[in-house]
């Protein structure tokens, strides 16, 4: 719902609707005469989740959402961000409204207090009930999905056409229908094990962009399960890789002896490499990948801009093949960093991006 305008709710106007619900709807840049250039709810009781509410105006400065003789509402799950205006506006409500779990663009209390018009600024009204807060923007799963599919390696251009052993890392791809959020969407796939884990882990997938409903991410394979990171597996099984959208699509790897695969030998890392992270930019974890082609030293570190080292994430001695560590930035403020890897008599420097 996007370049409409009315006299009141510009994107979507319900009207003495009881119990009306709005979800999974990307109102932008809609605008009202008077009220609610996203959403005007008059004599309703509605439930608006899982929406993106962004850039709508109106003149009595409702842009995201206007509630007006509402005996309740559910307000959980949205992004809203209109500049300038309120993101939510009661008229003649003296009871609580939840609007707990939406992003507004900001964590900031103070902010996020400015941009709702209830008690605080009426004392015959009721209290918008935000906390706790999303930090960062809700996201949107995919409408349905194609396919999951194993990718040979980090540039996603081919599939992968052979077993994996343990320490080998997953490249995971997931085709579906964009679900329609403004912000670049996750889903995610449940990784379960023939026998070491059968109760599976959940790995989070990302949008390649806000419209390519192509979602990527990895997972490794290793002796132990660690959430989101890797599933714990032993040569002989089988490794299932499912959409938790789509139980119906999903796909298989076999888990094979180390060195041997399909007859053929695998063969350590013929290089050092250093990956970019992924994902990225990424809030608050991601993973850096890198390959030894022998045993060597190994140093890798985060730094800002200025060059001030910011943490170590790896100083120890490390036996030939391939490594992955994953970080957790939740300390660190919004920005470009660097990630350097100094591996023997090698050095290699990527960039990566925190955002909040």
């Amino acid at each position: 719902m996007t370049g409409n305008s009315a006299s009141y709710g510009g994107g979507i106007c319900c009207s003495w609707e009881s119990f009306a619900t709005i979800t999974g709807n990307t109102i932008t840049g809609n605008s009202a005469d008077w009220s609610g250039g996203g959403i005007y709810c008059r004599g309703s009781s509605p439930t608006i989740t899982g929406n993106t509410i962004t850039g709508n105006s109106a003149e009595d400065k409702d842009g995201g959402i206007y509630l007006c003789i509402s005996s309740s509402a559910t307000i959980n799950y949205n992004n809203l961000v209109n500049e300038g205006q309120y993101e939510i506006y009661l008229d003649d409500i003296d009871n609580n409204i939840d609007g707990t779990n939406n992003w507004w663009g900001t964590t900031n209390t103070d902010s996020i207090d400015a941009r709702i018009y209830d008690y605080h600024d009426d004392i015959t009204l009721g209290i918008v009930l935000y906390e706790p807060i999303l930090t960062s923007p809700a996201i949107g799963e995919p409408d349905s999905v194609y396919s999951v599919l194993l990718k040979s390696d980090e540039t996603y251009t081919s599939d992968l056409a052979t077993d994996l052993w343990v320490s080998a890392r997953m490249y995971i791809q997931l085709e579906g229908k964009d679900g329609g959020c403004a912000h670049v969407d996750k889903t995610s796939v449940t990784i379960t094990s023939s026998s070491t884990d059968t109760s599976s882990i959940e790995v989070i997938i990302t949008e390649t962009d806000t419209t390519s409903g192509i979602f990527r991410g990895t997972a490794l394979i290793d002796s132990v399960s660690v959430e989101g990171i890797s599933i714990g597996a032993t040569v002989g099984e089988t490794i299932t890789i499912t959409s938790t959208v789509d139980s119906t699509k999903f796909t298989t790897v076999g888990v094979v002896e180390v060195g041997i695969n399909g007859g053929h030998i695998l063969r350590t890392p013929q290089a050092f490499s250093l990956s970019q992270n992924f994902p990225n930019p990424f809030n608050p974890t991601t993973e850096i990948g890198y390959t030894l082609p022998r045993d060597a030293q190994v140093r890798l570190e985060i730094y800002n801009l200025l060059g001030q080292k910011v943490t170590t994430l790896v100083d120890e001695y490390q036996r030939a093949g391939y490594s992955s560590v994953h970080w957790d930035a939740g300390g660190l403020a919004s920005g470009v960093y660097l990630y350097r890897l100094k591996a023997g008599d090698f050095t290699a420097v990527k960039k990566l991006v925190v955002i909040k």
